[in-house]
């Protein structure tokens, strides 16, 4: 307009502006005010509507949207440049109204397609990046979970817990890496606490076969070769070793072979087992026999051992009462201390075998006692009267099988109470146990010695006659003839005795009858003056 542009000319842009933007913008009105058609005409004007009239009044501008349009009012206000072609105006009138009005449906289905084939390119490329991301993630969890599902599948037992090494497992994600450390934690601390079952049932098993019987207390050897047998159910253990001592014997070493072995390796362990005696706490107080060695299974042989492989793990005892010591240890392959659940199963076995043994070699030595001392007189540990009698009726049934004579002594001291009376009781017991060990000088080897009670011993001399039994009688008198024993008061206490003789089957072909003829030979002796040998020259079946 400023440079006095036509009607025509302002028709021709409205028209170029709507085959620009066609399909889009759908058309440009311009609609003039009354002050201008009034000056120039109507022209090609259609009727203001309403919302024109409206701007045209308000001088502002304004929007209306419908279904399919949306148009745009466009106040043109008059400036001082506008006033020389517009005369009529004065600045600030409103000299018309441009309508812009676009076409919404075109636009919308137009940006529709534009917005789909944006998305739809853009999902691909999602996609694509997702997948790719996907395959990544998933291939290294795969190949996580995958090493992690190999040592876990590798885990059979317990033994192979310290080769389950789950921490080397990586996600490739911080925080899977940390959750999943939480899982080797617990491992780890299942690793310090877990047993295996067998183990378990083994040592069930085991403990119920420790059961002190009498079998085990009679024959306790056969008992530790069977149970070499079934410890080697769990672990591999190839001996057993015990070494006990009773009272101030020398330690006696039994060695318990799996199966027979060769002499390098017997020698090897022997040799072995004598080093670590020697560096035992206690090793100043043995005084070591030889070597005893057991074999539980002869049917196999046991493979040649190393130093490095033999391992002996040990466990002590000692009791003061009875006065017992001992060692128990058990031979087994090096690499099995490397495992913590048999390491401390062969430490329970040890104990318990420890306490079993050193059990039987207790009530074995007090089973020993309770059988010496019910045979002994606990004074001059000769025989007692009760196995006087036992022995004499088994030396009559021998001396009948053998047709042999054999005899007796009945031996009494004489005057002895007065020893008592003066020197009190432990002054004669004292000088009845140095009377049974004169006895013992007195006779042969193989004769039976018994304190009959008091004062009175007997003698059973078998294979002997009145000649022998005579002889020996007179032995005895002559010993206690030259013995003396010191009293506290200085003096020199001798005494004599009094022997009867019976002889069989001369006097007796039974037990009674010969103990009868023999006291009172005895007794006759006594008569005689004491200190005399008296045997009857009559035979007992002519009385």
């Amino acid at each position: 307009m400023r440079t006095g542009g036509s009607p025509q000319q302002v028709s021709d842009v409205l028209a170029d502006g709507a085959n620009t933007f066609s399909g889009t913008l759908n058309q440009v009105d311009l609609y003039r005010s009354q002050a201008v058609t009034a000056q120039y005409g109507h022209g090609y004007q259609a009727p203001a509507p309403t919302e024109v009239q409206q701007a045209m009044f308000s001088g502002k501008q304004s929007m209306l949207q419908t279904d399919n349009h949306l148009r745009y009012f466009y106040p043109v206000t008059a400036t001082q440049n506008c006033l020389q072609c517009h005369t009529t105006a004065k600045a600030g009138d409103v000299l018309g109204v441009v309508v812009i009005q676009h076409k919404l449906q075109t636009v919308t289905a137009t940006v529709r397609v534009y917005y789909v084939a944006l998305f739809l390119a853009l999902g691909v490329v999602v996609l694509l990046i997702a997948t790719a991301l996907t395959g990544f993630v998933t291939g290294k969890l795969n190949r996580s979970i995958a090493l992690f599902h190999n040592k876990v599948d590798s885990f059979n037992n317990i033994k192979d817990f310290p080769q389950l090494d789950i921490g080397k497992v990586d996600f490739g994600f911080r925080e899977l890496n940390q959750g999943f450390e939480n899982v080797t934690l617990l491992v780890e601390k299942i690793k310090d606490v877990a047993v295996d079952k067998s183990v378990l049932e083994f040592e069930i098993r085991l403990l119920e076969k420790f059961i002190i019987t009498s079998n085990v207390v009679r024959d306790w050897r056969q008992f530790i070769k069977t149970l070499l047998l079934d410890i080697n159910q769990v672990i591999d253990a190839y001996a057993l070793v015990t070494i006990f001592r009773v009272d101030e014997e020398a330690y006696e070493c039994e060695i318990f072979w799996r199966n027979s072995s060769s002499g390098e390796t017997t020698h090897l362990f022997e040799e072995i087992l004598r080093r670590q005696l020697l560096d035992h706490p206690f090793s100043h107080d043995f005084t070591l026999v030889q070597f005893v060695h057991n074999i539980a299974d002869e049917t196999d042989k046991l493979p040649e051992l190393s130093a490095r492989d033999i391992e002996l793990q040990t466990k002590t005892l000692l009791l003061e009462t009875p006065k017992i010591g001992g060692i128990v240890g058990i031979g087994v392959q090096s690499m099995m201390t490397r495992d913590n659940v048999r390491y401390m199963v062969i430490g329970s076995i040890l104990t318990t075998l420890l306490n079993l043994v050193g059990s039987v070699k207790a009530i074995y030595k007090y089973t020993k006692d309770l059988e010496h001392y019910a045979t002994r007189d606990p004074l001059t540990d000769l025989y007692n009267q009760r196995m006087f009698w036992e022995l004499l009726e088994y030396e009559v049934g021998r001396s009948k099988r053998h047709k042999q004579h054999f005899a007796i002594l009945m031996l009494d001291l004489d005057n002895f109470k007065t020893i008592n009376d003066r020197y009190g009781h432990h002054v004669g017991d004292a000088f009845l146990q140095a009377f049974a060990k004169l006895l013992h000088g007195a006779v042969r080897d193989g004769d039976l010695l018994a304190r009959y009670g008091g004062d009175e011993f007997c003698i059973i001399l078998p294979e002997a006659a009145d000649t022998q039994a005579y002889m020996i009688a007179r032995r005895v008198t002559e010993l206690l003839a030259n013995f003396s024993l010191d009293t506290p008061d200085g003096r020199k206490l001798k005494a004599t005795t009094s022997i009867g003789i019976a002889i069989s089957p001369d006097h007796g072909d039974n037990p009674k009858d010969l103990f009868l003829v023999a006291d009172n030979m005895m007794y006759k002796a006594k008569k005689l003056g004491k200190n005399a040998i008296a045997i009857t020259s009559v035979r007992l079946n002519s009385i």
